[in-house]
């Protein structure tokens, strides 16, 4: 059955521009808020539409523009024979070819017959669905036939999966129903035998009056049809009637009213057993209403992990649903605010030099953001962390409220690796790193050409090094105090004195602010790994660099505003 081969917007929501070409199997849109993941979604369903009774508003327009109007194309491949009819729709077919994902306006041997499917919307909000190729367009339009549409139209599993649960129009069992007749004929059945059986209440007296004043009147004005009335079921007057047939259990209990979860995995089920080897699904929060242990499952059964399967277009905003997924079924989503253009990068086509698979799984959380700071180890993200957590108790927006995820980069040379990855993934990209250990050309040029921003604190410090000797002396003794309180003093002493031949211990290097001092506490704190964690690095940010910024030495201050300066877009 069709695979969608190519998505163009042109003006429609929040997306001025758009053209995606997607996988033929799982495509889970990952990106940030407002980055345009469920629009894409919507703009599929709206373009495969067969029933012609989709409301446009002021806000489906790019920037309320109506005048402008939007335009929404979708090519489709892997045409079935009703779609291939070159009587019917010889004009419109077009070629398509996936090596480079071009599209030509006519068919050719070398490329896949495709259909594009058209909706064009315009200020008087009235829709406009076509085929479209460019040779027709000073021809009278032609559609598919609504049976047609109906064949290739996607399943749509949003947040009221009850839907599917009844016979109603595209709901999966509506659709699983063979010959679909069948149902229709059963719904008539049980109308006319509940019509019959409300015949009864005629004989209710209090009825029977009402009936009899309407015969007498309908009489004295001669309106025929109304002189022998009686009472019969209105089958339209039912609450719900449009529902239809639904399942229920077997205590007569509708499965409409099982918990979000349940009926999702339900119609997943349903999908994946009978309509997923030829159809197209869209699915919005992928995770909604679902357990962690129950999102592989229904990840599953929407054909996850299958070569061949269902094409399904998800969105995610849960590192279990990215997790789960393997990297080349993920597509990011990024917007450049400035032009007003969106962009998805299909991870499969990315050539980020590492293992992907590795780098998803241990950065799930990352992947779900629009820019990534990679601390080089556990000190430096808790660091950061900690800066951030000052900066908000200062009425600063959170790092991730800026869209921004930090992540450590497991040392050098695998942080500038991994940095220079989420760079060629489109991610707006930080490597904080110590300096202790420079990275070499060869490894910091890949970094710099994705776009990575290198911060480190120079003259061949560790982050150790330049706290204690950039740091104030009122400041140090907090870092001491933060160190003891895990540590304990006697493993410092004997710590200090390992490193010092004996010379120092913490009394003796806190009883004065001298060069020796801060050398040797800083090479043993280094040596000792005293801060070589995220929760350590996280105090250290958040109740030490932060308020004694200013009383920093120019190295600390200089890093410290070029952090925040990135954090906050320069």
């Amino acid at each position: 059955m069709s695979r969608i081969r190519q998505i163009f917007l042109r003006r429609f929501r929040g997306i001025a521009q758009l053209d995606w070409a997607p996988r033929p199997g799982v495509n889970a849109i990952l990106g940030a808020g407002d980055a345009g993941k469920s629009t894409v979604l919507d703009a599929i369903a709206l373009a495969f539409s067969a029933t012609r009774r989709d409301v446009f508003y002021d806000t489906d327009f790019h920037q309320l523009n109506a005048d402008a109007g939007f335009e929404i194309r979708i090519t489709l491949g892997d045409l079935p024979p009703e779609l291939h009819d070159v009587e019917r729709y010889g004009d419109y077919l077009r070629g398509w070819r996936a090596a480079d994902a071009t599209l030509e306006d006519e068919p050719a041997a070398d490329r896949e017959d495709v259909l594009t499917l058209r909706l064009v919307v315009g200020a008087d909000l009235e829709g406009h669905w076509s085929l479209y190729s460019d040779r027709t367009q000073d021809q009278e339009g032609r559609d598919l036939s609504l049976p047609h549409r109906a064949l290739i139209a996607p399943v749509v599993l949003d947040q009221s999966p009850a839907t599917h649960l009844r016979w109603a129009r595209q709901s999966i069992l509506q659709r699983l129903a063979e010959p679909q007749f069948a149902v229709r004929t059963l719904v008539a059945r049980a109308a006319r035998g509940l019509r019959e059986q409300a015949g009864d209440a005629g004989a209710d007296a209090e009825v029977a009056a009402v009936v009899d004043q309407v015969r007498a009147r309908a009489r004295e004005l001669g309106i025929r049809p109304a002189q022998e009335a009686q009472v019969l079921l209105d089958a339209f007057g039912i609450p719900g009637w449009n529902a239809s047939l639904a399942l229920h259990d077997d205590a007569g209990v509708p499965l409409r009213r099982l918990g979000t979860g349940s009926s999702r995995l339900l119609v997943a089920g349903l999908f994946h057993s009978r309509l997923a080897p030829t159809g197209i699904a869209l699915v919005d929060e992928a995770e909604f209403g679902l357990e962690p242990h129950r999102i592989a499952r229904f990840l599953r059964l929407l054909g996850a992990g299958v070569e061949g399967g269902p094409q399904v277009f998800l969105t995610t905003h849960s590192p279990v649903v990215v997790r789960e997924l393997r990297a080349h079924e993920l597509a990011i989503a990024h917007h450049n605010a400035a032009i007003g253009v969106h962009h998805i990068t299909n991870v499969a086509d990315a050539e980020t030099g590492l293992d992907t698979q590795g780098l998803v799984r241990r950065n799930a959380e990352a992947f779900l953001s629009t820019a990534v700071i990679v601390g080089e180890g556990p000190t430096e993200v808790g660091l950061i962390r900690g800066l951030d957590n000052f900066w908000t108790d200062h009425r600063q927006n959170p790092l991730v409220l800026e869209g921004i995820a930090v992540t450590d980069g497991g040392g050098i040379p695998a942080a500038a690796a991994r940095a220079a990855a989420f760079a060629r993934l489109g991610y707006r990209t930080l490597l904080l790193m110590d300096d202790d250990r420079p990275l070499t050309p060869a490894e910091r040029m890949p970094a710099e050409m994705a776009g990575v921003r290198i911060i480190s604190w120079g003259g061949g410090q560790a982050t150790e090094d330049a706290l204690f000797f950039q740091l104030g002396w009122a400041d140090i003794l907090s870092l001491l105090a933060i160190a003891e309180q895990t540590w304990g003093e006697a493993r410092m002493n004997e710590n200090l004195r390992s490193y010092s031949n004996g010379q120092f211990d913490l009394a003796t290097c806190r009883a004065q602010d001298l060069p020796a001092h801060r050398a040797i506490l800083a090479r043993t704190a280094k040596g000792q790994d005293w801060f070589k964690r995220i929760d350590f690095g996280e105090r250290v940010g958040h109740e030490i660099v932060g308020p004694g910024w200013e009383r920093a030495g120019p190295s600390v201050q200089a890093i410290v505003n070029a952090i925040w300066q990135w954090t906050r877009g320069g």
